[in-house]
């Protein structure tokens, strides 16, 4: 944007600008004259008069384009400012609006749970209990148990799953089983070794070789997580679709999330539906990034989040500023 082809545009639009070359011109055309005037004069005097009002002439034409110039390219980072200030007003807004979007369907899908599930099972147990089919503390106990089990447990780990607060790998291999083939990276498995790099997810010495488990924080862990979700929920609504692959992998300083199936392409039409409304708002959060192609017999849903492998200062401090 801050090139010298968009002066032009902005000198034109300035007024100040205008008529500071305006100035400049009368200046120059009196100095000009005066030029003219000497130059008819044949005495030495009269030529360095005629030398000093040329340096005189060319300073000033210089300082005053080059004025000009200057005013123009900061009036034109004004306005990539002004404009990369809209442009993140207007991602915000679709952001917030995406959240309440996604906010309200949330909301309708627990009440209709709600509703449609729980209720029913508390209903036809008070019932039971009014008509005395269940007079027995214990018969009423496990009726309650089994409630509490089948229904609310499995749908809040479906909201929330509670095995990310083991490992990533647990929780992904317990979303995945059954559906999709899971390619973890081995730093990120259960089998590396447990710790942190005093500097960086790099750092070893000669004598330990083993590979080190990188640590994912809570967010990014659970933004993979729910990506994954989305997009092997989305793979699987297609009819054509028999084997899905997730693999997941640290490059440098991204995460690398890669959701491929063998079912039909994409269509150059296709439309974006929720879930892909929920990676996005995943990728707007954490400034990553994502591609959807069409490859070799299927589709690959790619998704790059940035990534800081945490040192053991990091850890520390997070584990301790509370107490802080």
């Amino acid at each position: 944007m801050n090139s010298l082809i968009d002066v032009p545009r902005i000198l034109r639009r300035e007024r100040t600008s205008w008529v500071r070359l305006v100035v400049i011109a009368i200046f120059i055309t009196f100095e000009v004259y005066s030029i003219y005037i000497l130059h008819r004069e044949i005495d030495e005097q009269a030529r360095t008069l005629v030398y000093l009002h040329i340096a005189v002439a060319l300073m000033v034409l210089s300082g005053g384009t080059a004025d000009a110039i200057i005013n123009a390219k900061r009036l034109l980072k004004i306005e990539e400012a002004d404009k990369q200030m809209t442009n993140i007003s207007s991602k915000y807004v679709s952001t917030r609006e995406l959240l309440f979007r996604i906010d309200n369907e949330t909301r309708e899908e627990v009440g209709a749970w709600l509703h449609g599930t729980l209720q029913p099972q508390l209903v036809r147990l008070a019932k039971d209990i009014r008509t005395n089919k269940l007079n027995d503390c214990e018969l009423v106990a496990q009726r309650v148990d089994e409630i509490a089990e089948k229904y609310v447990r499995d749908y809040s780990h479906n909201l929330y799953p509670p095995a990310l607060a083991i490992s990533i790998e647990v929780a992904l291999e317990t979303m995945l089983e059954g559906r999709a083939e899971l390619v973890l990276d081995e730093r990120l498995t259960n089998a590396a070794d447990l710790g942190y790099a005093i500097w960086s997810s790099e750092s070893e010495t000669s004598s330990n070789k083993r590979v080190q488990r990188l640590h994912l924080a809570a967010e990014i862990s659970y933004a993979t997580y729910r990506i994954i979700e989305e997009a092997v929920a989305n793979a699987e609504k297609k009819s054509s679709t028999t084997r899905i692959v997730v693999d997941v992998r640290i490059e440098g300083e991204q995460v690398r999330i890669s959701v491929r199936d063998n079912g039909d392409p994409i269509s150059d039409n296709a439309k974006a539906g929720l879930g892909h409304s929920v990676i996005n708002a995943f990728i707007q959060k954490f400034h990553g990034t994502m591609t959807m192609n069409n490859v070799a017999n299927g589709v690959e849903v790619l998704v790059l989040l940035p990534y800081k492998a945490p040192t053991l200062a990091d850890m520390l401090h997070k584990r301790f500023q509370g107490g802080a």
